[in-house]
């Protein structure tokens, strides 16, 4: 992770070009990966942004840099491995929207502190979200931020193909049906395809992305209302949470064709025993 020194709260955003807002949700590595170490970073990206960064950037080769790419982590100071694993990718320019007082904010709450980060940074047309999270799932964060932020429409992508002057052009799968369309700016988009695989990155790339400054945003220079934010702004009130991750168990099964299918047949009849209970 890089250096604190590199986290400015009066850092000079860029405001030529038109901007292009990927909202990345930091996961805990665990929930990603459970069986199987990985590079030592708390959090990972969320899958459906993953996805998104790689599309984007690969639409950065293509269109000439006619658009910045900013990449937004909303989360504590861990989180910053995030934005600088995304500079590395390819992404413009990396925000990371940290405060205490944002912590336990539910979807309400989050979209507003989204909300005021975009309008700070200026000159956003098209603002990027996963559809859902693989730790929330509730997919209410995208159309909240459109709601909030007034923008006509938020739009479902499988694959962004163009970023134009006053529009982008996507695929969405409607079923089997694959479409491709046009939305003008601005627009909100809900990514729905999504990557599990982290890809591998030069180590270059790396090396300068530790280095390149990144925005923090809190509090006090977003002119947030702490009422609105947190516990305080959240509507949702948790009761109870509970981690359970259930590690599947190896069998052997040995003998002759009879006794085989025997043994599938006993462990079947378990499974369905114990989905009948959970119901009950």
């Amino acid at each position: 992770m890089g250096k604190v020194s590199h986290l400015y709260k009066d850092k000079k955003m860029e405001n030529e070009r038109k901007r292009v807002v990927l909202c990345i949700k930091p996961v805990k590595t665990e929930i990603l990966f459970q069986h199987r170490g990985e590079d030592g970073e708390p959090f990972q990206m969320n899958p459906y942004e993953l996805k998104a960064l790689e599309n984007l950037v690969e639409l950065k080769k293509k269109e000439e840099e006619n658009f910045c790419l900013t990449c937004i982590c909303m989360g504590d100071r861990k989180a910053e491995s995030i934005l600088r694993r995304s500079l590395a990718m390819g992404a413009d320019e990396g925000v990371l929207v940290s405060d205490s007082i944002f912590a336990g904010s539910d979807t309400v709450a989050t979209t507003y502190i989204l909300q005021k980060a975009v309008e700070k940074l200026g000159n956003v047309k098209m603002v990027v979200c996963g559809v859902k999270t693989i730790d929330g799932e509730t997919g209410q964060v995208p159309l909240g931020i459109c709601e909030r932020l007034r923008f006509p429409s938020a739009i479902n992508a499988n694959e962004i193909l163009k970023i134009k002057d006053k529009s982008v052009i996507y695929k969405y799968q409607d079923g089997k049906e694959k479409k491709t369309m046009e939305s003008k700016f601005p627009v909100v988009v809900k990514y729905r395809d999504f990557k599990m695989d982290l890809p591998m990155l030069p180590l270059v790339a790396i090396k300068k992305a530790k280095k390149k400054e990144i925005l923090l945003l809190d509090s006090k220079n977003m002119d947030i209302d702490p009422k609105r934010c947190g516990i305080k702004g959240s509507k949702t009130k948790v009761t109870e949470i509970r981690t359970k991750y259930k590690k599947k168990e190896k069998i052997k099964i040995q003998g002759n064709i009879q006794e085989m299918i025997g043994v599938i047949v006993n462990q079947l009849s378990e499974g369905e025993g114990k989905r009948e209970e959970s119901f009950g």
